[in-house]
């Protein structure tokens, strides 16, 4: 898994400047980014809210620097609102909605960004793993809880179980 610390690099420099600053910069699980609006930083105890106020330009740059400045390589995650970044790092669009037949086409004049620092916790699905699985064969599971609460990192771990020929 890549670094949460490259995501950062995608950043404007106020704001790595001001996350540079914080004494718990390694457990920042969100950011927030949003037009004429503080950047909000989030870890896993404390919310910062920062002086720094996002440009069009700044939530831009970040956005080319995402899709390595090919941005229609990028449409189809981007109709659904969001792009993953390697490493798992999900960054959440939001912007106006270009609608043809029914359907998102793109979303143009993005206003906000919100990044999810993607984070891997090896074992944490193993607990689980005796009742996903009956004859050797993985059950239909459904994972429901709010927002950051690791639905995805458990996900992944479950993978990795299956993939290691753990069920």
């Amino acid at each position: 898994m890549i670094n949460h610390r490259e995501i950062f690099k995608l950043l404007p420099d106020k704001i790595i400047n001001y996350i540079n600053t914080l004494e718990d910069m390694d457990k920042i699980q969100e950011l927030r980014i949003r037009l004429n609006r503080p950047v909000i930083i989030q870890t896993d105890k404390s919310e910062y809210v920062t002086a720094f106020k996002a440009k069009r330009e700044d939530i831009s740059a970040v956005i080319q620097k995402i899709s390595s400045y090919s941005i229609y390589a990028f449409e189809e995650d981007i109709k659904q609102g969001f792009i993953t970044f390697k490493g798992g790092h999900r960054i959440g669009i939001c912007g106006e909605c270009i609608i043809e037949d029914n359907k998102i086409k793109t979303i143009k004049n993005i206003s906000s960004l919100n990044i999810r620092i993607g984070k891997e916790f090896i074992g944490c699905s193993d607990f689980l793993i005796p009742f996903l699985k009956k004859d050797n064969r993985v059950l239909n599971t459904v994972i429901i809880s709010p927002p950051k609460c690791g639905k995805t990192t458990l996900l992944r771990d479950i993978t990795r179980n299956i993939s290691n020929g753990n069920i």
